[in-house]
C-alpha cells in the first residue's frame, strides 16, 4: 500500500468503487417467469435481479437485443440482435449506456476532486 496522498486516494476509490476498467451495459428482451418482492415501504428494489436472471435462463425466453462494452481506452464493443431491434428498444440502449458513462464520469471528477483537495493541503 502506498503512502503518498495520490496512492492513498487511488487504493480509497479501488476499495470502494472496484472495477472500472470497463464499462458494460446489455439489453434483454423477452419473457421470464419469476415473481416480485413485496415492497418495505423504502426505496429498496422490489425486483429480486440474481433471481430474474437465474429464472431466464430455465424458464424464460430472454435474449440480449444490444450489448456495448466499453474499454477504458476508449475502445468500443457493440452487439445488436439480428433482426435488429425495435426503435424504442435502441432508445432505452443508448439511454443506459449514456445514463452509465454520466456515473462514471461523476465518480472520476469526485476522485479528481478529492485528489486535488489532498494535494492542496
Amino acid at each position: 500500500m502506498s503512502t503518498s496522498p495520490i496512492g492513498k486516494a487511488l487504493e480509497n476509490l479501488k476499495n470502494k468503487i472496484g472495477d472500472f476498467s470497463s464499462l458494460e451495459v446489455v439489453t434483454f428482451r423477452g419473457d421470464i417467469a419469476t415473481y416480485v418482492k413485496a415492497g418495505d415501504g423504502s426505496s429498496n428494489d422490489p425486483l429480486d435481479w440474481d433471481k430474474m436472471m437465474k429464472d431466464a435462463k430455465t424458464s424464460g425466453t430472454m435474449k440480449i437485443a444490444l450489448a456495448t462494452l466499453v474499454n477504458f481506452d476508449g475502445d468500443v464493443t457493440l452487439f445488436v440482435s439480428d433482426p435488429e431491434p425495435p426503435a424504442w428498444v435502441v432508445d432505452a440502449h443508448k439511454a443506459a449506456v449514456q445514463s452509465s458513462l454520466d456515473a462514471r464520469k461523476a465518480v472520476f471528477d469526485l476522485f479528481a476532486d478529492t485528489v486535488k483537495d489532498v494535494l492542496a493541503k
